[in-house]
């Protein structure tokens, strides 16, 4: 068995993972990090609270989608001993819309609220959407407060962890999905860049994989989280008997 640390999207909370972890099945046992509701934080700022969440004693995979890209990689740069694995989920590890960089400073008096959330809906879901994923996205971008998801936005056009994937030592996968027009290819292409072993599976899904296909998510994600646990258990064994040597 191994564990997976789930990282969210903008909203933040565990509200729209609920598909996912039971098409995970008994097999992996998923801990959702839930960042705090009223206090802005940046990326390194999330990247330490998030740590609380992560196992200390058992080897696990870890799992950023979309905003959280960022947080997983900055995670994993620093080595934890008991990580087998990341997951990238329609993310980046650096701005998306670079040309969009220098008007950060107006997140500030970004729109984010109601009246803002069916343009994020139609980007998000497009073809796909259903009344009851409307509904669930609603609630689940209800929870943070404005001035949270201004900042988040705002730590998306500033961020660029690139040059950290060099200090990644585990393996990594990559979800995307095929009508994504949130997150485009290239940002996917950058990592690739930094990283060629890197596994990419495409799914015929909109931006929320994990909502729209989960059951093809989570078998992706088992049979790599299968495969890094083999190779941590091969790494292991190696240590040990250059150890007793």
């Amino acid at each position: 068995m191994v564990a997976i640390v789930l990282l969210p999207g903008m909203h933040g909370n565990a509200a729209l993972f609920g598909d996912f972890v039971s098409a995970l099945g008994p097999d992996m046992v998923a801990t959702i990090v839930s960042y705090l509701e009223n206090e802005p934080l940046g990326y390194e700022d999330l990247a330490v609270f998030s740590q609380t969440y992560l196992p200390q004693n058992e080897p696990f995979i870890l799992l950023g989608e979309s905003f959280s890209g960022p947080v997983a990689i900055l995670l994993a740069s620093a080595c934890l001993p008991n990580l087998a694995g990341v997951v990238l989920c329609g993310t980046f590890a650096s701005n998306p819309y670079p040309l969009l960089k220098p008007f950060k400073c107006l997140t500030s008096i970004l729109p984010v609220g109601p009246s803002m959330h069916w343009i994020a809906e139609l980007c998000l879901f497009g073809r796909f959407a259903s009344t009851r994923w409307r509904n669930a996205f609603r609630h689940a971008l209800s929870l943070p407060s404005k001035e949270v998801l201004r900042a988040r936005i705002h730590a998306v056009l500033d961020v660029d962890c690139r040059k950290k994937l060099k200090k990644m030592q585990v393996p990594m996968l990559y979800l995307q999905g095929m009508h994504d027009c949130v997150v485009p290819a290239s940002a996917m292409r950058k990592i690739a860049e930094e990283i060629p072993s890197m596994e990419i599976r495409v799914f015929e899904a909109p931006h929320m994989i994990l909502q729209i296909v989960p059951n093809e998510a989570a078998e992706a994600v088992k049979k790599f989280s299968k495969d890094c646990l083999s190779r941590l258990r091969r790494t292991s064994g190696m240590t040990r008997s250059a150890t007793d040597r």
